[in-house]
């Protein structure tokens, strides 16, 4: 491993350099082997290993079927231009990785539509989203579904095309062919997104217009009592739209996906390569003598470099006397050099040649050793040259870091989703006032991630998650309840909550209120159970690191739950706490099943293991 757990634990301090995100796709779309190859970059799977091994499919049944199925979260550290380096991280010292890198809470997702209900749990932890589209099936209905989860959690996503392998290797399309294929794609997941917002504008402007005409009509009848019948002006409308449109409603015209932005990532994740278009303008913009600041705005759309006059001109521009229509330079800039490279894969090649070229013109000598491309799988010797030129890790994490909010950041944004309304709404009828202080203290807490030790805590748990018992890091001296199961200690398996600090410091030792979410904080006798926190876990895929203390806008494993919470909960240091909104599902289940033993006396057996579905999946009733 390139990267200590101790270095991970003390970033997760520096709120401005965490990111949440999750990864969301179509099934099939290759979002696990590209978590594999981001998990490679700190060094916890062999280069050969990664894109095969399914990392984050940590289950047997995952493993034999081929999909995931459980969303699963692992801890990762991102150092700018790293892994363009020799030796990857581990040639960087530690001062440089904390003063230097990022906290990558990473949770892969479902893309099954029957494990949707994955989708949501992994989607109320994250801030921001990897959205991965196969670039020839396109965007599915899937990737439509997960797109309206995103959008309605405001989860900012960002876009990774993967598999152009297939472009080149399977459809055989030219570069030009290729361009036009993702620029359709870059347009539909923007649609779609578009389509999302006027939903929601024409959803807000008809509760204005159906409140007003309510006013309308009452004001109406009124009027009528008074006059003894007589009509009159009705007057209505009073503050209601007033020409502003719904309230809340953001700016929606910029393109949520804009590869010139650098929202756009384009790589195959079964070699191991991407890159954005920044990565291309750093890459040419010396040899044209130009800013890549400039350069990185004509990569994208109808635009072409003229040889003839040393300048960006559009495509549609003759390329000289007699000359055809100019290449876009994506075509000609980004696209055409990989093609090139891919051409090894086709009979009679020159592997040795055409990739020896690529390594002595971008300087990979000191990356890709003779030996790699003497490889006798010419597919094996293309990897090592793409994976040391355009390596994926590079590009979609670096995407992360500068695309993706940090928890300070996304919290303004997300509060009014997660509070069920924006701060500062008013306190539930018949709570105290001292309470309602505490109630808009703690909703601020949350608007702003406070991480400060002053801060009350408050944690959402989206799912309790089944942990084998001998996983669990364990301390001589502590009880069963400090590591797993209070109520299933004879088992094999624990239940952990995994959930994530919206305020506050996460302790083990710290008494919790529980709540559901009926509670209402002027009731509080109602709904709300307390526990203590047992310990607290840094998840790392297969693997939990034990901590001490959690910040506000981490995730954590958190022991000591499984008598208080079912399937998830909110839980907060003070009564006065509305509980946050509950999970929003893509689908509802439709299938009812009457079970019985077959031997009257496996009956409590069998209650035993409705008991333990019902708590592992979140769609079970």
């Amino acid at each position: 491993m390139n990267v200590s757990t101790e270095l991970l634990i003390a970033v997760q301090s520096k709120q401005d350099r965490v990111r949440n995100l999750c990864i969301l796709a179509h099934v099939d779309h290759g979002k696990t082997t590209l978590s594999d190859h981001l998990i490679g970059s700190n060094g916890l799977i062999h280069p050969r290993m990664q894109g095969e091994l399914r990392y984050l499919d940590s289950r047997e049944d995952e493993q034999a079927r081929g999909i995931t199925m459980k969303a699963s979260a692992i801890s990762l550290l991102y150092v700018p231009g790293a892994a363009t380096r020799p030796e990857g991280p581990k040639s960087l010292p530690d001062a440089t990785k904390l003063a230097d890198g990022y906290l990558i809470n990473l949770i892969d997702s479902p893309g099954h539509v029957d494990f949707c209900s994955e989708v949501s749990t992994a989607a109320r932890l994250s801030d921001g989203a990897l959205v991965v589209v196969d670039a020839v099936e396109g965007v599915c209905i899937q990737t439509h579904a997960v797109l309206r989860q995103a959008y309605e959690e405001k989860v900012k996503p960002v876009l990774v095309i993967n598999k152009l392998d297939r472009l080149i290797l399977e459809l055989r399309l030219t570069p030009e062919e290729a361009y036009g294929r993702l620029r359709d794609i870059v347009t539909h997941a923007n649609m779609v997104l578009s389509a999302f917002a006027s939903e929601r504008y024409l959803r807000e402007a008809d509760a204005v217009l159906a409140m007003d005409q309510a006013r309308a009509e009452q004001l109406a009848e009124r009027e009528e009592e008074e006059a003894g019948g007589e009509g009159g002006d009705d007057g209505g409308g009073g503050g209601g739209g007033g020409g502003t449109g719904p309230s809340g409603c953001e700016d929606d015209e910029a393109d949520a996906f804009d590869p010139v932005l650098g929202s756009v990532a384009f790589g195959s994740a079964a070699d191991g390569w991407a890159f954005r278009l920044d990565q291309f303008a750093e890459m040419y913009a010396e040899k044209l003598k130009c800013k890549s600041e400039a350069l990185v705005r004509g990569l994208w759309g109808d635009w072409a470099f003229s040889p003839k006059d040393k300048r960006v001109v559009r495509a549609s521009r003759r390329g000289g006397t007699g000359g055809g229509k100019l290449k876009p330079m994506f075509v000609q800039f980004a696209l055409e050099p990989i093609w090139k490279a891919y051409s090894v894969c086709d009979p009679g090649e020159d592997v040795g040649g055409v990739l020896g070229a690529i390594v002595r013109s971008r300087g990979l000598g000191a990356l890709v050793p003779n030996k790699a491309l003497e490889h006798p799988d010419p597919r094996q010797a293309l990897r090592s040259v793409l994976r040391a030129w355009l390596p994926l890790s590079e590009a979609v994490l670096g995407m992360a870091a500068a695309q993706l909010p940090s928890p300070p950041t996304a919290a303004p944004v997300r509060a009014s989703r997660l509070l069920g309304g924006p701060p500062g709404s008013p306190p539930p009828p018949g709570l105290p006032e001292r309470a309602a202080k505490e109630l808009a203290r703690l909703e601020g807490c949350v608007a702003r991630s406070d991480a400060s030790p002053p801060a009350p805590l408050l944690i959402y748990v989206s799912k309790m998650v089944a942990v084998p018992r001998g996983l669990l890091p364990r301390v001589p001296g502590e009880g069963a309840a400090t590591h797993g199961s209070h109520v299933y200690q004879d088992h094999d398996e624990v239940f952990l909550g995994f959930g994530r600090v919206f305020s506050g410091m996460a302790q083990p030792g710290q008494r919790v209120h529980v709540l559901s979410g009926a509670y209402n904080p002027a009731v509080p006798a109602a709904q709300r159970q307390t526990a203590v926190l047992g310990a607290v876990y840094m998840m790392m895929g297969r693997a939990l690191e034990r901590v001490e203390r959690v910040p506000a806008g981490n995730v954590l494993a958190i022991a000591g739950l499984d008598a208080v919470v079912l399937k998830s909960a909110t839980l907060s240091s003070s009564p006065a706490c509305r509980p946050l909104a509950p999970l929003m599902f893509q689908a509802a289940a439709i299938v009812m099943v009457a079970v019985e033993p077959a031997h009257p006396s496996d009956l409590p057996a069998l209650l035993r293991g409705l008991q333990l579905l019902n708590r592992a999946d979140p769609f079970v009733e």
